[in-house]
């Protein structure tokens, strides 16, 4: 199912312009064999000799699949765990970076407290998520989704990025946060940029080292490719696990943690993850639609336009009430849902990903990817946020410091 879908959204993407000579690398994770209509591919071209054909790996045989509501619950479970973990990571390196530690971000800076989650995670995405993704996805299709849609999207989160830039607007430091804007997006990009050459430098390296065994005549070194029915039941009973275990531990790192409402916070942040990652997930089968009429706005990713807008009005408005009530119990809430669910919810590193797509995508329209980036995905949150957020605060003379425990 998912084999039909990627040529369909390459050809949107390019407008049939790609050539028969270049062949494609997938980078959004279709889900196969789900029941359902999986999210469309979105790929981007790159030299034949660079990259193989997806089609040259040789897909699970039908009675190797699991069933359609098994393998969605295995699709599921991959993205709780990694979602849980993605928010344990991002949770670590606000703190590491931020002014208790190293002292590099700032709520209050264009250097924001998530600038180094969005870093980090873009750099993973593209290891995981855009070189290698081909073979993650050839020894384990549910893995590589569970990677690059649960953890590295669950690092990166574009909510909280546009509400630190509502704060500082709000505080009328309007050169800032527009800063704030840019250097948010260049470097994650970079970043992205960084990781898919190290994975092509590594895959470089490992064919170089094959060409010296073949003369030796020793066996080249090969990474596990078959995605089988045992690895797949595997894989589910593995995360399943894992996810019920993190899920428990933060239900009760929730309950009975009372040493500080920081840690509370993250423990309840945990609990709420998995849902604003499935939630993601979901919305991502959208991309790749028909959107207007003919095939003008094809082009663009409208499931992760919706995630991030509207996890980034959410944030906002549940800023605003943050600062209405200014209590120890609305903090505590707000900024748990703030950190895991709407933090899962919206993704940096997919944006990137999208965005360097269109770049590469050879269809002579070189300002969709910044129309993608600025006029339909920043825009938008900024606007709502300015609505929700910085209205009541300039009308109600609420003070805009962004309080997270």
């Amino acid at each position: 199912m998912s084999s039909d879908s990627a040529p369909r959204h390459s050809q949107q993407l390019s407008d049939g312009s790609a050539s028969a000579e270049a062949a494609t690398l997938d980078i959004a994770l279709p889900a196969s064999g789900l029941g359902s209509s999986p999210p469309a591919a979105i790929v981007v071209a790159a030299p034949a000799a660079a990259q193989p054909r997806i089609s040259e790996i040789q897909a699970p045989e039908e009675d190797e699949r699991l069933e359609p509501w098994l393998a969605h619950v295995s699709v599921l479970v991959h993205l709780a765990a990694f979602a849980i973990l993605g928010v344990l990571i991002r949770y670590g390196l606000e703190i590491l970076f931020g002014p208790e530690v190293a002292h590099v971000t700032d709520d209050e800076q264009t250097v924001f407290i998530d600038l180094p989650a969005n870093i980090v995670g873009c750099f993973i995405m593209g290891v995981v998520g855009v070189a290698a993704k081909r073979h993650i996805s050839a020894y384990s299709e549910h893995l590589a989704i569970g990677l690059a849609t649960g953890l590295c999207g669950s690092i990166t989160t574009f909510a909280s990025w546009n509400q630190r830039m509502l704060a500082i607007l709000a505080s009328g430091l309007w050169v800032r946060a527009l800063a704030g804007y840019i250097v948010g997006a260049a470097l994650p990009f970079v970043s992205l940029m960084a990781g898919i050459d190290l994975a092509d430098g590594i895959r470089w390296q490992l064919k170089r080292a094959n060409e010296r065994r073949a003369a030796r005549n020793q066996p080249a070194i090969r990474v596990p490719r078959s995605d089988h029915f045992d690895r797949r039941w595997a894989s589910l009973l593995l995360f399943f696990c894992v996810s019920v275990f993190l899920a428990t531990g933060a239900a009760i790192g929730t309950a009975l943690d009372d040493s500080s409402n920081k840690t509370r916070r993250l423990w309840f942040a945990c609990l709420i993850a998995a849902p604003g990652a499935w939630v993601r997930w979901y919305l991502s089968w959208l991309n790749g639609g028909a959107v207007g009429k003919g095939r003008w706005w094809q082009w663009v990713p409208v499931g992760t336009v919706a995630t991030n807008v509207t996890a980034s009005v959410l944030e906002a408005a549940l800023s605003t009430v943050v600062l209405a009530y200014n209590n120890e119990t609305s903090i505590l809430a707000v900024g748990a849902v703030q950190l895991g669910f709407l933090g899962c919810m919206s993704t940096v590193s997919t944006l990137m990903v999208e965005v360097l797509a269109l770049h590469k995508a050879k269809t002579g329209r070189c300002w969709r990817p910044y129309c993608y980036l600025y006029l339909l995905t920043i825009l938008p949150s900024f606007l709502g946020g300015i609505l929700v957020y910085c209205v009541p605060v300039w009308a109600l003379n609420y003070t805009s410091k962004y309080n997270h425990l």
